[in-house]
């Protein structure tokens, strides 16, 4: 007798009638839902309700994580779960081997929360003038059909920004974009499943909603910088008060831990990762680069060998946190955030031995090492499958951070799918229907309050609209007597104002022309001797005093140069860097400068 096949019980869902996604997303029309399993975790004395499952999408891992909450508005983790990606494969059918396996060993119910890798999304900050929301969201648009993120038209791609503090006239937004087509084949290998996507988010910067539940400091007023170390992908967010500032990619990621293990010890991958996992920086100490180790020593000690290894590799990861935020800082806030208070690290890197205690030492900030479990319960079933919660913390931090989005007290995050709208009155018909003679008898009582009273009131008024109808009629006899007189006149007044100004207009662009002719060729001149070489000017542009200046480099050094060497001469006033985006595959960042020419 053949076993019974559990991924075709899961998937193979034909009959059921599925929800209708957008199709924005994908081309599918109608989903399979499985039919969700009532769970009651915990103890038996409180009934819990599954909330909607997170579904983080790794570069190396799919995870899964299930949030409950019980009557009271308690929140404990009921489920969580994670597959390694295939190698030889395809990101599509990867993704749909390991969510299968997932769904196999877990019931999930209906709805699900994506989470995007940053890799696959582009972040730029804006800076404009005051306005609203209509009209920022419009300024925006303007700007992502300009930049055309991964070389695409806008129709092609799903933004979501966040606005941030004004400074006088000027308000900026982190604006995240992600192609159609990376976003589509992920929602439908959930609606396939039998899961309806509700919200996407992008993961890291999910990690903001675990601050209410984890071990760290709320202090709103303190700049945070979120190091989510994974094993293919590291991020640096910006964070102040709940609002996200900057995100980039960081260049040192697990993986490149372990490879620069294996080349320092000369040994495979596997053994190199064992080895980082159990030794780590246990070895180090701040006065570790002083202590010089020879060959043999090094053989005998191998934890001094790994720390050894990663330590010169970790250096580089402070380098590229420092320059990371110097650059937020000048190019982005404008100086207005120049120091950073804390950092949080996430991500599996984060549980190498005393890399919390080398960054502090380094970056001279405290450093915690997040443990989104803090404040929340986990489930005795659940807690019995995982011995290791506190090294799966920083792991599933993100997921947390993707599952906590959808409850009360929420920042509200970058979500790429907008909240459907609740049709109205919808809740006042369903309580008609439940209650069709209480409806009848209040349907009397407010016909006998309303009409009562206006029958009265007809009669009255209808007396007095005759008699001002009669005047009305009277008056626009005599309107429109004076009305063809004035429009007479008027029409020859706007003749010679036409006259006026179509004269003085030709005027002033002949002055204007003489003036700027003289005046321009000076600017260019001055500019071209403020550039420094390493910059390259790809479009320019002048208008009403305003400059500006489109230019390309390899180097950030250059890039803060150019603006120290604009602020400093009297031809210009008002420096503003709108923004810098790193050209694909390859060092160049391009960036845009708008100024005042004095």
């Amino acid at each position: 007798m053949s076993e019974p096949n559990i991924v075709k019980k899961v998937f193979d869902r034909a009959s059921l009638k599925g929800d209708k996604i957008s199709p924005l997303f994908t081309h599918y029309k109608t989903s399979r839902k499985p039919k969700q399993k009532s769970s009651k975790p915990g103890d038996g004395k409180s009934s819990f309700r599954r909330l909607p499952v997170a579904v983080d999408f790794g570069v190396s891992r799919l995870k899964l994580l299930q949030l409950a909450q019980d009557d009271q508005g308690g929140v404990n983790v009921a489920l969580m779960d994670e597959e390694l990606l295939g190698e030889n494969s395809s990101d599509v059918l990867k993704n749909k081997e390991a969510l299968q396996k997932l769904l196999a060993r877990n019931s999930v119910g209906p709805q699900a929360i994506i989470g995007l890798p940053a890799r696959e999304t582009q972040t730029f900050n804006f800076t404009f003038p005051l306005m609203q929301d209509d009209e920022l969201r419009e300024a925006v648009r303007w700007k992502i059909r300009q930049l055309r993120p991964f070389d695409l038209d806008e129709d092609k791609v799903k933004y979501a920004l966040m606005r941030w503090e004004a400074n006088g006239a000027q308000q900026r937004v982190t604006v995240v974009c992600v192609a159609i087509s990376s976003l589509s084949w992920k929602i439908t290998l959930l609606n396939e499943a039998g899961l309806k996507p509700i919200s996407v988010q992008i993961s890291p910067l999910s990690l903001v909603e675990t601050k209410r539940y984890a071990n760290v400091p709320k202090n709103p007023d303190e700049v945070v910088l979120w190091l989510d170390l994974g094993a293919e992908e590291s991020v640096f967010i910006v964070e102040k008060g709940g609002v996200i500032y900057f995100m980039r990619n960081l260049s040192v990621t697990g993986n490149q831990m372990t490879r620069q293990v294996a080349q320092s010890l000369r040994t495979d991958e596997q053994s190199a990762e064992e080895l980082k996992t159990q030794h780590g920086l246990g070895f180090w100490t701040p006065q570790f680069q002083s202590l010089p180790l020879s060959e043999e020593e090094k053989a005998k000690n191998p934890s001094a060998s790994v720390c050894l290894s990663l330590v010169s590799l970790l250096e580089n990861l402070v380098l590229d946190i420092e320059h990371s935020f110097k650059s937020f800082s000048y190019q982005i806030s404008q100086s207005q955030i120049s120091k950073f208070d804390r950092v949080v690290l996430t991500g599996g890197s984060a549980n190498l031995k005393k890399i919390d205690s080398f960054l502090s030492d380094r970056l001279a900030v405290p450093v915690d090492r997040l443990d989104p479990f803090y404040s929340l319960g986990v489930q005795d079933a659940l807690r019995a499958q995982r011995r290791d919660l506190p090294e799966d913390g920083p792991r599933f931090a993100s997921a947390v951070g993707l599952a906590l989005s959808q409850l009360p007290g929420s920042t509200g995050g970058f979500n790429l799918i907008a909240p459907e709208k609740k049709k109205k009155g919808a809740s006042l018909v369903e309580h008609v229907k439940a209650r069709p003679k209480a409806a009848v008898a209040l349907a009397v009582v407010l016909i006998a309050v309303s009409i009562v009273p206006q029958v009265a009131m007809i009669t009255f008024y209808r007396n007095q609209a005759q008699a001002i109808a009669q005047r009305v009629k009277d008056a626009r006899v005599e309107i429109k007597r004076r009305q063809t007189s004035q429009l007479e006149l008027a029409e020859q007044e706007k003749q010679l104002f036409e006259k006026k100004a179509a004269l003085e207009e030709k005027l002033a662009l002949f002055k204007q022309s003489g003036r700027e002719r003289r005046a321009f060729s000076g600017i260019l001149t001055r500019l071209a001797s403020l550039l420094p070489d390493e910059v390259w000017v790809t479009k320019l542009s002048y208008s009403d005093k305003k400059l500006v200046l489109v230019a390309s480099t390899s180097k950030n050094e250059a890039m803060i140069r150019l603006l120290d060497n604009l602020k400093r001469p009297d031809d210009f006033s008002e420096v503003v860097f709108n923004y810098t985006k790193r050209d694909a595959k390859s060092s160049v960042f391009s960036f845009e400068v708008m100024m005042s020419v004095k």
